[in-house]
């Protein structure tokens, strides 16, 4: 299991309280309240249809220091993010890079000191899968 993928959802799912206010100004068309939204880490679920999916994109990447001082990890993750609103999927996805984003760096999530955190891509969204819900991705690189 990637552990920066895990600690940046236990982090998400911990701040309930801003990643709540981030989705209940998104609601879905037709409906009075936001639909509940379940965050994972590392693998992407069937079910349930509205998700946050937390990804490593590929292995860590030790960076040297130019002084030859401990290397800085670096690990390349997705923000994916799906639900049954195309609209509400992208603003969310962008959402939550935004709110990592926000947070003062360094900042401890899980118990782990996160440095920085670098969009590597725009928004990008996927379109629809075989149950016709829509899915939108951010890749960013994480910093310890």
């Amino acid at each position: 299991m990637n552990t920066v993928a895990y600690d940046i959802a236990c982090g998400i799912n911990t701040a309930k309280s801003s990643i709540s206010d981030l989705i209940a100004g998104i609601p879905e068309k037709g409906t009075a309240n936001p639909p509940d939204w379940s965050i994972f880490a590392n693998v992407e679920p069937d079910m349930p249809t509205n998700c946050i999916t937390i990804i490593p994109s590929a292995g860590p990447e030790p960076e040297q220091t130019l002084d030859h001082s401990p290397t800085i990890d670096q690990t390349p993750i997705q923000i994916r993010v799906r639900g049954v609103d195309q609209e509400t999927v992208s603003v969310l996805c962008q959402a939550i890079v935004d709110y990592l984003f926000g947070l003062s760096r360094p900042t401890t999530i899980n118990g782990q000191e996160f440095r920085a955190v670098q969009k590597t891509s725009v928004l990008i969204p996927l379109g629809q899968d075989e149950r016709r819900r829509w899915k939108s991705v951010h890749n960013l690189r994480v910093y310890r």
